[in-house]
This record gives C-alpha cells, structure tokens and sequence, in this order.
C-alpha cells in the first residue's frame, strides 16, 4: 500500500515537472485565459437573447440583465411549484411550463429599475440578516453545548464575545457595521443575564424530546400489538375472538392516552 502511494506520488511531480518543461518549450495559454474566453464567448450569445426577452422598461441594454435572469428563474420555479397543486394544471406539464415561463418574463419586460431595486434591497437585506446572525447561533449552541455543565465557562466565553464585540463596535468603519456589531453585543449581554433561565429552558426542552421518544416507543408498541391479534384472528389462532377484540379496544385505549400524554409535554 505505501509503495503504491509512493508510485503515485512520484507519478504526479513528473507529470507536473513534464508539463511544466513542455509548457516552457511550446506555448499554451493558461487556464485563466482559456476559461476566460469560454466565459466572453457564453456572454456575447447570450446577452442579446436575454436583452431581447427582458426588453420593455429597461430597453435592450444589459443593465441589471444577469439579475433579473436569477429573480427569472426564481419566479419560474416558484410559479410551476404552485401551478403543481392546483388538479387543472396536474396533468398538463407542458402548459404548466408555459404559463410559469410566460408570467415571469412579462412580469420581467415590464418591470422599471425602482421596482428591481426594491426587490433586490429586500434580499439584500435577507443576506445581510443571515450572515450576521449566523456567527451569533453558532457561538450560541457553542456555548451552551461546551458549556452545559460549567455555568462558569459559559458566563466567560460570554463576557469573551461580549468584549470582542465591544471592540468591533468602537472601530466600526461606518454607521451601519456599528449599529449591527452594537445590537449583537446588546443581544449577547442579554443571553449572559438571562444565562442560568436559557440553560433550564434547554435542559426542559431535552428531557421533553427524550419523553417524547419514549412515548413514540410506547404507542408503536401498541401498534404492534393490535397488528398481531388481527393477524392472529384472521388466521383463527384465537380460540375466543370476541375476548381478542376486547384486547384490542383496552390497547386502542391505551394509545389514545399514550397520545394525549404527547401533547402535554
């Protein structure tokens, strides 16, 4: 096995070594430039087409062409999903993909760049709200995952993210970065308050999903149970079916209360 990895490896600096003398010798172009002209190529046959089919408002220019393609093909998946649930459509695939290709590309010919724009700050706004919030969750379960046992350790990594926070807020480049880095520290400072209530809400939330397993066990048990008496009496291994249905009535009762012991926890 290690021979086998040596022989690769020693395969693969020759080659690097051959194509490099090969490269020096005779010229070729590198793999930027090549992929560069592929992608100037797919650019100058399709920016015509899709100026044509989203012309109106914005005219047959490609001012914003690459984004309303994507908003494009969003809106179509999105209207052939719906189109999907409804039965006067369900047999009909291919009016289906006319009537979720021909509503968004009306709705992108006539669509001004005011409204393109309050589109896209929406899931700007999407992106920014994601991407912030994120590091905040992660360190979050962090915490409390590391932590679980240590109320001490889970109050300093806090106090730790509270700080660095803090910096990140007093250096801030602009307004906006130090209202985002200010409301994360401020939301820190509370889980570090409120840090032994979200700890016991955890631990509840544990034990609730481990009664909820039991309980889950418990009815597919029961389950089990009544299959086996009906197959059972259906193969008349049961000299006294009327006493095998009674069984099954006390096991159906048992499961109804199985069932509403769920809810409540």
């Amino acid at each position: 096995m290690k021979k086998g990895n040596t022989l690769i490896l020693l395969s693969a600096v020759f080659t690097v070594l051959v194509m490099s003398f090969v490269s020096a010798t005779f010229y070729f172009p590198d793999v930027r430039s090549i992929t560069q002209g592929v992608i100037d190529n797919y650019v100058n046959i399709g920016e015509p087409i899709l100026s044509a089919l989203f012309g109106g408002y914005g005219g047959w220019t490609g001012f914003l062409l690459f984004e309303r393609f994507l908003l494009f093909i969003l809106l179509v998946s999105v209207i052939y999903v719906i189109l999907g649930r409804f039965e006067l459509f369900e047999d009909y695939k291919m009016i289906r993909w006319l009537v979720a290709v021909i509503m968004p590309l009306i709705g992108m010919r006539f669509i001004n760049y005011e409204q393109i724009s309050a589109v896209f700050g929406q899931y700007q706004v999407l992106a920014i709200a994601l991407s912030s919030l994120l590091p905040f969750i992660v360190f979050f379960y962090f915490v409390h995952s590391v932590g679980k046992s240590y109320p001490h350790l889970r109050k300093i990594l806090w106090v730790l993210f509270i700080a660095i926070y803090l910096g990140l807020w007093n250096t801030a480049q602009s307004d906006f970065q130090g209202s985002l880095y200010f409301w994360t520290m401020a939301a820190a400072v509370l889980l570090l308050i409120f840090d032994r209530r979200i700890e016991m809400y955890l631990a509840k939330r544990e034990i609730a999903k481990r009664e909820r397993w039991r309980v889950d066990d418990e009815i597919a048990k029961i389950n089990r149970r009544i299959d086996d008496i009906n197959e059972e009496i259906r193969m008349g291994r049961r000299t006294n079916p009327k006493e095998a249905r009674k069984e099954i009535k006390e096991l159906e009762q048992q499961k109804k209360d199985w069932e509403r012991h769920r809810w409540t926890i």
